[in-house]
């Protein structure tokens, strides 16, 4: 019973969650459409996870660790999320893709500079500040990087599209 119950809260503040991300103003959205500044190396999965560490350590809160459950189809999952805008899908990765029952708790910030690809120079990608920045000023994305309880992490990005996935 308590089980169900904690289930139960947990779902709720995660729809609620999904519920206020998506109803943000355009211009706090972690979906950016904004000029990135230019760098000629993609921004990697590591590189993502390095620096959401970094800012984890800033405010005092211990770094994430990697966990391969976390990653499977990740690519896959990257895939759907761009081609429906970012939410979409999500739970059914879930589904397939993880042991849900292994977690508390999965969360999913995502990021796509695809529709700026086109107006890029040739040879040039987003940096990690283009992804790092967003999410911290959105503030269903930065409660969920900076979440004490949130301790694994798989982080995944092609230098335009990153998907992180948090867990407990």
């Amino acid at each position: 019973m308590k089980k169900i119950i904690i289930g139960l809260i947990l779902g709720l503040i995660l729809v609620g969650l999904i519920f206020f991300i998506i109803h943000m103003p355009p211009n706090s959205t972690s979906r950016s459409n904004s000029s990135p500044t230019l760098n000629k190396t993609p921004v990697t999965g590591q590189a993502i996870y390095d620096g959401i560490n970094a800012h984890r350590k800033s405010i005092g809160i211990a770094p994430l660790k990697l966990d391969s459950r976390l990653c499977n189809n990740l690519n896959e999952r990257k895939d759907v999320a761009k081609a429906g805008g970012g939410d979409n899908g999500f739970s059914e990765w879930i589904q397939k893709s993880i042991r849900r029952e292994e977690f508390n708790r999965v969360l999913e910030t995502y990021s796509s500079y695809e529709k700026n690809r086109k107006n890029m120079p040739g040879n040039t990608y987003p940096e990690l500040k283009d992804f790092i920045d967003p999410w911290l000023s959105s503030p269903g994305n930065k409660l969920a990087i900076e979440s004490s309880d949130l301790t694994l992490t798989c982080t995944y990005s092609d230098g335009y599209n990153v998907v992180v996935i948090l867990a407990n």
